[in-house]
């Protein structure tokens, strides 16, 4: 299920061709694709995409242009952040800019983008998607 780990929205599982694309991680994503081409002054991509949750054609095309535009690898796949447990009983969660094939994440990327247009919109994605935050035990 896609997450928030405040102040950073993160997927479950990977979307994109041939990927797990669950309904909740592709919601998000086109949920902040549809936010962030309302908020900035060059539109990511001209298709109309749908927030239901279907990964589509679509979709991969959106991915497609916004990694051509951050200058990400092009593969049309969103991949999670990896996020890891915080050591002590006062650390801090570590979320890494990075996937796990060590690329800038499309996630992150569209995180940065969205807090910095909008903060209020983007924080108010955690109660319009109905998305958890996730917690981590202490060690």
């Amino acid at each position: 299920m896609a997450y928030m780990l405040m102040p950073i929205y993160n997927l479950d599982k990977p979307v994109g061709p041939l990927q797990v694309n669950q309904s909740d991680d592709v919601r998000l994503l086109q949920t902040m694709f549809n936010e962030l081409n309302k908020l900035t002054p060059k539109k990511i991509c001209d298709i109309p995409l749908p927030i239901d949750g279907v990964y589509s054609d679509e979709l991969c095309l959106w991915i497609r242009a916004f990694q051509e535009r951050a200058g990400l690898p092009v593969n049309g796949k969103a991949m999670p952040m990896q996020v890891s447990a915080p050591a002590g009983r006062n650390a801090r969660v570590d979320w890494q800019s990075t996937a796990a094939d060590g690329s800038l994440s499309v996630v992150y990327a569209m995180n940065v983008l969205l807090r910095q247009h909008a903060k209020m919109q983007h924080e108010g994605l955690k109660g319009r998607l109905r998305l958890a935050e996730k917690g981590f035990a202490a060690a």
